[in-house]
């Protein structure tokens, strides 16, 4: 398990060796570390172990000032780029511990000359003590594996108190599940307030830089996906296997953004298994396959981007909610015409039903 952990936190670690500066490799960095305290939001009555408890916990931040080697440092305002490692006390015997390390981003929204307030977002991998077990821990009944994905937003602000160092206070929200991988899995909602200091390592050069943004072209892209999931629907159960296919148009208005329009398909091969498990029945298409109308926004960094859509069903055989939400991000693997941006990318994404998440994906794109 710890080998897989290893693995899987160099791939969710890979953002952050596209956000490094390759010719400063060693410069403008900053190391900050904060203590918290925090609560647990019960955002379900389902949710069995222990809520009212004080959670504390540590950050430690490695983080780099982007100045303007690449276009799209001046197109965010020159972001912090870096990675966190995170300690939680869930201060519960059923919850345990977690050790988290993510990549992250944090975009300055109001600076002054000694103070600076921020909104960062991270993603990454988590490690828990603790996890449900039908024998010996069915009070917890909220992480049903060791490794999950974890997700964190923060407002915070900066005050500079000496010339080496800076004070932080910071407002976290952060989320933790394994995208139903493994049932059980409600998830772990977690907000904080903290405290830490930052110190500068090394220093940012006293003129940041602007390069100019390459020409693109802003019109209509036929944007083609197939993807592959797969999660848990019964404690113990097999992995159920999703395979779907998106055909849509996404148009970049501006540099660092482009939305997204199409038409989306879903086939259920769990479900198809299930009910042909007896008998062979000839209305089983009815409940195996979905479809739905997708809408979304894409932040684009270079050849990452980050990105969020709401879904509408037009079909959908097993009736339940008519709208769903996606979380994504994507990494060009080949462009052979920066200007047309004609691609093939890969992506991994995230869907949910307000916060209950369905499956974790894979997939791979065309855009043309």
């Amino acid at each position: 398990m710890l080998r897989q952990f290893f693995f899987a936190t160099i791939l969710f670690l890979f953002p952050t060796i596209i956000f490094a500066q390759q010719d400063v490799l060693l410069g403008n960095l900053k190391l900050e570390s904060d203590v918290y305290g925090a609560k647990i939001y019960k955002h379900t009555p389902k949710f069995k172990p222990n809520t009212n408890q004080l959670v504390g916990g540590f950050e430690i931040k490695l983080l780099r000032q982007t100045f303007g080697s690449k276009e799209w440092h001046q197109s965010y305002h020159f972001p912090l780029c870096g990675v966190q490692f995170i300690y939680a006390n869930f201060n519960d015997k059923n919850l345990g511990e977690s050790f988290a390390l993510m990549p992250l981003v944090q975009f300055n929204f109001l600076k002054r000359k000694n103070f600076t307030a921020y909104f960062g977002v991270a993603d990454g991998l988590a490690y828990f003590t603790k996890k449900y077990d039908r024998l010996t821990d069915s009070i917890n009944n909220v992480i049903g594996s060791t490794i999950n994905e974890a997700t964190q937003f923060k407002f915070g602000a900066t005050c500079q108190i000496q010339n080496s160092g800076l004070l932080t206070a910071t407002f976290s929200f952060t989320h933790y599940s394994n995208a139903k991988f493994t049932t059980p899995n409600l998830g772990i909602n977690v907000y904080a307030l903290h405290l830490g200091f930052q110190n500068f390592i090394s220093h940012t050069p006293a003129n940041f830089r602007t390069v100019a943004i390459p020409n693109y072209s802003r019109k209509l892209k036929l944007d083609v996906r197939l993807g592959y999931a797969r999660n848990g629907n019964v404690i113990g159960g097999p992995k159920d296997p999703y395979y779907t296919v998106y055909l849509g148009i996404d148009k970049r208005w501006c540099y660092k953004n482009r939305w997204q329009f199409g038409l989306w398909y879903q086939y259920d091969k769990g479900v198809h298994d299930a009910m042909n498990f007896y008998e062979t029945r000839s209305d089983i298409a009815t409940f195996t396959n979905k479809v739905g109308l997708i809408f979304g926004d894409e932040f684009i960094f270079g050849k990452m981007s980050f990105g969020g859509s709401f879904g509408y069903y037009l079909y959908n055989g097993q009736n339940g909610a008519g709208i769903f939400q996606n979380l994504h991000i994507n990494y060009i693997l080949w462009s052979w015409n920066q200007e047309k941006m004609l691609q093939i990318y890969c992506g991994v994404k995230l869907k949910t039903y307000l916060g209950q998440a369905e499956y974790f994906e894979t997939y791979i794109g065309w855009r043309l």
